[in-house]
């Protein structure tokens, strides 16, 4: 189970029965937002030691950019247009259930 989503949702429930005060929350929210550059320092040192690896295969790197998000787009739609029919089949079976 990845960790950051065993965190986030640590946190979701601990903020939602007031263990954590929401108030403090904000305060460190917006001490992180102010020095957010900061956690870029090292997707930038990575890019710059790799640089030459990034250079000889950015026509690689761009298509696989670009056919992962269309691959991402279009299995996110089919995955909406099924939920959607899946929703409007079960109205519609309640509805004849309850006449």
């Amino acid at each position: 189970f990845p960790g950051a989503l065993l965190g986030a949702i640590v946190f979701a429930v601990l903020l939602k029965f007031k263990i954590i005060n929401e108030n403090l929350v904000q305060n460190v929210s917006k001490i992180f937002l102010k020095h957010m550059g900061l956690f870029f320092i090292p997707l930038l040192v990575g890019v710059v030691d790799y640089f030459y690896l990034i250079k000889n295969n950015l026509i690689t790197i761009i298509l696989i950019i670009f056919a992962t998000t269309f691959i991402t787009l279009v299995l996110t739609a089919l995955f909406v247009e099924n939920i959607i029919k899946l929703i409007k089949f079960y109205n519609l079976k309640n509805r004849n259930m309850n006449k």
